[in-house]
């Protein structure tokens, strides 16, 4: 008996080992360093207080540090709270993570992130990633992040999700508009149904359920689904193509109420005409009419006419931004080079799509070709008996 044990003692113990390996490299790492960015905090213990000292809904902060002590709102217990808020180091887990003392002032309606100098690295030890940001997203604005590969696009994403330690330089979030919906490059699915891994915690709303399925093209998919969008999804999505998973991720986070919607490169696994009605319907109207702050890294150089800002990076830094009406002014042989590859990517796109209209057509005439076969046969059937 203890020999047939054998095999799954190995992979247990195999497996023990992997999971210890990735441990030690999780309490190995550098804390990250908490500074002052206009967001709540994340730290243990805090949560509510900061959503609420971060409200703008027009009532005394007397009032809102009351509500955040659980009713108490004698003058000693609001200014221990307000102590506490301000001058308690912060906590992630039960790690203490090392906080800056740098004050910013709160940022203006019209901005929804603003990084002033700043240079990023992934330690604290490590070589500088990012140097010398300067960026302004203005707010309720399309920001589109273009570059080479290599270029520093999907660090800066992570900059300004505070995935890399600040060295210099400060970023600051707008206090009332700061929540946000991320993508990365990578999708991400859990497994669950479909439907929960695009409400992912949301009430269900239906119309904006099936608003959502529309513009990111997902109904099609759940018509072939056995159980529809109550279809299991398995770990890690392996019942789902890449293109699918993608999608799933980009509908979760727009159908989420959040002000802020960042997404790295998202169609990168997405057919043409996928990808370009996901960007006009999805993108650009769906979330444009919600006026949410909309930050987009792409390599495909023809959506660049619906931004209100395009950010060009280059050598790991912010080589140039504004809309594309300045950066023709101010650089016109960039400019050139963009319009001849959005040229060669339309001529690429039409015929592609020209191929897909041709394929089409050829299943149609085969399924009518099917359909004369089926009822020829049904025919000599009956006049044989």
């Amino acid at each position: 008996m203890p020999l047939l044990e054998l095999p799954f003692a190995i992979s247990e113990t195999v497996n023990a080992i992997i999971s210890t390996r990735r441990f030690q490299n999780l309490f190995d790492a550098c804390e990250v360093s908490e500074y002052v960015h206009g967001r709540p905090s994340l730290s243990k213990g805090y949560n509510d207080v900061s959503d609420i000292m971060g409200t703008s809904d027009g009532n005394s902060e007397e009032k809102q540090l009351s509500v955040a002590y659980n009713g108490h709102s004698s003058e000693h217990e609001r200014d221990d709270l307000v102590h506490l808020i301000h001058d308690t180091p912060s906590y992630y887990g039960t790690f203490e993570s090392e906080s800056t003392d740098i004050s910013v002032t709160d940022l203006p309606d019209h901005l929804a992130i603003q990084i002033n100098s700043g240079s990023f690295a992934w330690d604290k030890d490590d070589e500088v990633v990012l140097t010398n940001i300067n960026l302004n997203i203005p707010t309720g604005s399309l920001t589109m992040i273009i570059g080479l590969v290599g270029s520093g696009k999907s660090s800066l994403l992570s900059a300004m999700l505070g995935e890399m330690s600040l060295v210099a330089g400060t970023v600051q979030f707008n206090r009332s508009k700061c929540s946000i919906s991320y993508v990365s490059q990578r999708p991400w699915v859990r497994n669950a149904t479909l439907r929960e891994n695009i409400l992912f915690g949301e009430p269900f709303d239906y119309k904006r359920y099936q608003q959502i399925l529309d513009v990111c093209s997902l109904q099609p998919d759940i018509d072939i689904l056995m159980a529809g969008d109550n279809t299991e999804i398995g770990e890690k999505g392996i019942n789902l193509s890449g293109g699918q998973k993608q999608r799933i991720s980009v509908a979760r986070a727009l159908y989420s109420r959040t002000d802020i919607v960042i997404l790295d490169d998202p169609l990168a696994s997405l057919d043409v005409h996928v990808g370009a009605h996901l960007m006009e319907s999805g993108i650009v109207e769906f979330l444009m009419e919600e006026e949410r702050t909309v930050i987009v890294v792409t390599h495909h150089l023809q959506y660049l006419c619906h931004a209100d800002q395009v950010v060009v990076m280059d050598g790991c830094t912010v080589a140039r931004q504004g809309d594309l009406k300045e950066i023709q002014k101010h650089s016109p042989e960039l400019y050139s080079d963009w319009q001849k590859s959005i040229t060669v990517i339309t001529e690429s796109e039409a015929s592609q799509s020209e191929g897909e209209d041709v394929n089409t057509e050829r299943k149609h005439l085969l399924d009518v070709v099917k359909q004369l076969s089926n009822q020829s046969v049904d025919g000599i059937q009956e006049d044989g008996k």
